[in-house]
C-alpha cells in the first residue's frame, strides 16, 4: 500500500511541475567598457496592467527576474552616474527563461537611452520553445470535443511526421 502512495505521489509531482506558465528574465548589466555594473536597480513593467517586477544587479552585474506572467514588458535600469535605459515593446511568452543584457551610457539619470522592440524573443538561454494559443483561437478551433490533444497541431513547429502511426490521435 505504501509503495502505491508512493508512486501516486510521484507521478502527481510531475504533472504538476509541467504546469509552469511564468518566464524569467536575466542577463548582465555593464558599461560602456564592458565591466559589470553592480546595484543597478532594475524594473520589468507589464505594460497591459501596470504590474512592476523590480530587482538588482549583483557584484557581477548579474540579475534575474523570475515567475514573470506572459505578456509585453517594458525594462528599465536605474544607477548613479549612468543614462536610464528603457527598453520597450518587449513580448515574453510562457515559459521560457529570456535573457537580456543590458549596456548603460555615462550620463547623467535625467537622460535616458531607449531601446524599441520589434522582433519577439528569442529563447537564448535553454534549447526549450513553446507557443501561446490564446482563448479566441481554442474557440475556434474546427474539432469535436476539444480535446487537448488536437491543441498540438496549432503549434507552429509540430506536423504530421512528428506523430507516431502508433498514436490515438492523428
Amino acid at each position: 500500500m505504501p509503495r502505491r502512495i508512493l508512486v501516486l505521489f510521484a507521478a502527481f509531482a510531475c504533472l504538476c511541475s509541467a504546469q509552469e506558465f511564468r518566464s524569467s528574465l536575466t542577463g548582465k548589466v555593464t558599461d560602456p567598457s564592458g565591466a559589470a555594473v553592480p546595484n543597478v536597480k532594475i524594473t520589468a513593467t507589464k505594460t497591459d496592467t501596470n504590474s512592476h517586477f523590480t530587482t538588482v544587479s549583483n557584484s557581477d552585474g548579474l540579475y534575474t527576474i523570475p515567475f514573470l506572467p506572459p505578456g509585453p514588458y517594458e525594462l528599465a535600469a536605474e544607477a548613479a552616474g549612468f543614462k536610464s535605459y528603457v527598453h520597450s515593446g518587449m513580448q515574453i511568452g510562457s515559459d521560457l527563461r529570456v535573457e537580456e543584457n543590458i549596456a548603460l551610457t555615462v550620463g547623467a539619470s535625467s537622460e535616458s537611452v531607449t531601446v524599441t522592440a520589434d522582433a519577439p524573443q528569442l529563447e537564448s538561454v535553454t534549447a526549450s520553445a513553446g507557443q501561446v494559443i490564446t482563448t479566441r483561437e481554442v474557440e475556434s478551433l474546427p474539432v469535436n470535443g476539444r480535446a487537448p490533444m488536437d491543441l498540438r497541431s496549432e503549434e507552429r513547429r509540430v506536423g504530421k511526421e512528428c506523430r507516431s502511426r502508433w498514436s490515438p490521435y492523428h
